[in-house]
């Protein structure tokens, strides 16, 4: 799911049509309205699907009558025709409580028949009572969320921008970080909203490789994770899934030594042991600790099976309150002139590889490859051309690159020159930009709807045409309710179709055919309660007359 943590612009999106949405279940034919709309619409629905309830316990309550009558039509004893009385009296007491199963409830829990041998009825109505009591309340339950199935609608082609970054120029790329730069902090800022429960995103904690002489560790972390389209938020393609997967470790060797400029200690590195790759780190780059990122030589290719990169920090010479013991924030065990702590030099840089693919139905392939996969031959190119613009390089190098001074873990607790190396490290400053690599990915299609349009020299890459062919995704918002076409077409059609002329004159004919037979039932109950009558009269008869005499 989109991880974005505003609600989506309403020029960005489209109202009162239909498209497809992802849900757990599979792709739905849905239908986007206004929040206010959809609270209004569940309400007309709930009141709908109690009209439908009704329909069901009516007949249901027609049909007991009507076995119970007719059940009892046989057996009907001159030596035992009170009980009969009383089930017949049920009968009618139900059906007249037929408007609501609790009033059902009360008429049976306080019948008299309880009292009879015919309890075992009294028993299977009541039991049919808290049946359909517990059906009232859970039809809407049950129902409701199968009718609201999200909070997204169809994107506007027209709102997907796609900074085109063909002009390498710096004036030119300064504007391009100004436009993305948003996203990263976006993405920063939307790190506890990763659900470890539900995000298939995992970062191993650090194992160490070896122990060099002077006991530094190397150390090796491991990442990966997955985006399905629906995270993407795409409405088609379920079987597409985006992986990552990429592994770094503390490389010693690449530190080619340290000068002394104007009295500020500089550590110099020779990247991939290239010494014409030289890059150097010192208290010159800011008072906080800081990381630079580097691409490999093979980055600018989608094609490429792993690409690599580097992570360099600075932090030497920065104070701490305490000693620190992490490979990147290394101190010395005692304090200085002043009781603070500074980094060692020669921390170790991380060298990197990522591999990113698309899979479906258990094949991979490199990001420029998309239509390769099974089922998806027909995959729009201008789309792949979106997630290849910004998924290459390595999502980790250009959100580090974005974020700058606020990359890392340790220098949001940092205060000026000042930081705690005891309580920061490497582990928690990477996974803090994978995590929001991984956001940044899964919020790819939706941030092409949230850049600013105010760089009017920066076209969009995509053309008019192309516009319509990548707007096969939704965007999410709170002010936004989906609703299943299914069941706003079902559930209407069912709650008046209860009302059509042939399902009443079935109900009719159950009706009319059970008040008949309780009719009947009550009059040969009241003739044989006459004919108890008359057999008890006979005696005070016989006594009356008078005695004969000889």
């Amino acid at each position: 799911m989109v991880l974005s943590t505003g609600d989506a612009a309403r020029s960005t999106y489209l109202l009162w049509r239909r498209f497809k949405f992802q849900t757990e279940g599979g792709i739905r034919d849905a239908i986007a309205v206004p929040e206010k709309a959809g609270t209004q619409l569940v309400s007309a629905y709930g009141f709908m699907l109690q009209i439908i309830y009704m329909h069901i316990w009516v007949a249901a309550i027609l049909a007991g009558v009507y076995l119970t009558v007719h059940k009892r039509q046989n057996q009907l004893t001159v030596t035992e025709p009170v009980p009969d009385h009383q089930i017949l009296q049920l009968s009618a007491d139900v059906w007249a409580g037929r408007s609501s199963p609790s009033d059902v409830l009360m008429i049976v829990g306080t019948h008299s028949v309880w009292k009879s041998k015919r309890w075992l009825i009294a028993l299977a109505w009541l039991f049919a009572a808290l049946v359909g009591l517990v059906v009232n309340y859970a039809i809407p339950i049950v129902i409701i969320p199968s009718l609201v199935i999200g909070s997204g609608a169809p994107v506007r082609p027209g709102a997907i921008y796609v900074p085109s970054i063909s002009n390498r120029t710096t004036p030119y790329q300064i504007q391009i970080a100004n436009l993305e730069n948003p996203s990263a902090l976006r993405a920063a800022g939307s790190i506890l909203a990763v659900d470890p429960e539900t995000a298939d995103f995992n970062i191993s904690p650090p194992v160490t490789l070896e122990t060099l002489e002077d006991g530094s560790p190397v150390l090796q972390i491991n990442y990966s994770y997955n985006i399905t389209s629906r995270d993407f938020g795409m409405q088609h393609y379920r079987d597409l899934t985006f992986r990552t997967e990429g592994s770094c470790y503390t490389e010693y060797n690449w530190w080619a030594g340290q000068e002394i400029v104007a009295g500020t200690p500089v550590d110099y590195y020779y990247l991939w042991n290239q010494s014409n790759n030289t890059q150097h780190v010192s208290l010159y780059d800011g008072a906080v600790p800081l990381v630079y990122f580097f691409p490999g030589t093979n980055v600018g290719s989608s094609d490429a099976t792993n690409i690599t990169y580097a992570a360099l920090i600075s932090s030497i010479g920065l104070k701490s309150i305490f000693p620190g013991k992490d490979p990147w924030y290394l101190t010395n065990t005692t304090s200085d002139d002043n009781g603070y702590f500074p980094v060692l030099e020669a921390r170790p840089v991380l060298s990197c590889w990522q591999k990113d693919s698309w899979t479906s139905q258990g094949k991979s392939v490199n990001l420029s490859k998309t239509s390769t996969l099974p089922g998806l031959s027909k995959f729009p190119s201008q789309l792949n051309t979106v997630f290849v613009r910004f998924l290459v390089p390595p999502k980790v190098v250009t959100v580090a690159t974005r974020l700058g001074t606020r990359a890392l873990e340790s220098s949001t607790s940092s205060l000026g020159e000042f930081f705690n190396a005891n309580t920061s490290s490497l582990f928690d400053d990477f996974s803090r930009l994978i995590t929001t690599a991984y956001i940044t990915s899964v919020n790819t299609l939706t941030e092409t709807t949230l850049f600013s349009r105010n760089f009017s020299n920066v076209p969009n890459e995509l053309s008019d045409e192309d516009l319509n062919a990548v707007a096969d995704f939704v965007v999410f918002g709170t002010n936004i309710t989906t609703l299943a076409v299914l069941d706003v077409i079902v559930i209407p059609v069912v709650a008046l179709g209860g009302r059509r002329r042939g399902r009443l004159r079935m109900l009719e004919r159950f009706k009319a055919k059970a008040e008949a037979l309780a009719a009947e039932e009550e009059q040969r109950s009241e003739e044989s309660q006459g004919l108890y009558k008359d057999v008890a009269e006979v005696p005070e008869c016989v006594e009356a007359q008078p005695k004969r005499t000889g």
